[in-house]
């Protein structure tokens, strides 16, 4: 069984304050705070719904072993992949030990809506072997378009600006029609389905 952890989170947000305001004509301070929020929070169902992660931020996936051939990539979660810091694995005698990069290469698709990157190991070489343990392969990596508002898809932060209005103008779930509680209008999904990660 694999897990994943947040290592650093993003060391900002994929819509500014100040864009913010502006879109929901709030020209005083007293919504600051609400505001704040209600991005963290559209960032938060983004992500959910997306499966990716929108600004840089550091995760490690945790494995008990790594793919059984040589040529299998190891899937990373969250693309788009920016990067991999470092791949760790625990040997046969269970000592820590660091799989060189020059022994396996890192796929990270290109685009908006880029699919999950990956580690393989090069031609000619093979995954190492490890001990039986639930954390033999521990993978840290960047996940993100970037780390900066302007790195992020127009589409997904459009989504997040329907979002956000629609949450600032409800306070709760509300019911369109007597039907179930909607939390995201219709246009959001329609923005954002283009970008759900796919596996």
């Amino acid at each position: 069984m694999s897990y994943i952890t947040l290592v650093t989170g993003p060391t900002a947000e994929p819509l500014s304050d100040a864009d913010v305001k502006l879109n929901l004509r709030v020209k005083t301070a007293t919504e600051n705070d609400t505001v704040t929020r209600l991005i963290a929070a559209s960032r938060g169902m983004a992500e959910e719904y997306l499966s990716r992660r929108l600004i840089n931020s550091t995760w490690e996936l945790v494995l008990p072993y790594f793919p059984g051939n040589s040529d299998e990539p190891l899937p990373l979660p969250y693309p788009p992949l920016s990067s991999v810091t470092s791949v760790i694995y625990r040997d046969t005698d269970g000592t820590s030990q660091t799989w060189s990069s020059s022994k396996y290469t890192v796929t990270a698709p290109s685009g908006d809506n880029a699919n999950r990157g990956s580690v393989v190991p090069i031609n000619g070489e093979t995954y190492p072997a490890t001990q039986q343990r639930i954390d033999a392969v521990t993978v840290r990596y960047v996940a993100g378009y970037g780390s900066a508002e302007t790195d992020v898809p127009n589409d997904i932060q459009t989504g997040m600006h329907l979002l956000i209005s629609h949450l600032f103008e409800n306070r709760e779930a509300i019911a369109t029609g007597g039907g179930m509680p909607k939390l995201m209008p219709l246009g959001v999904y329609a923005l954002w389905d283009n970008y759900v990660s796919e596996y």
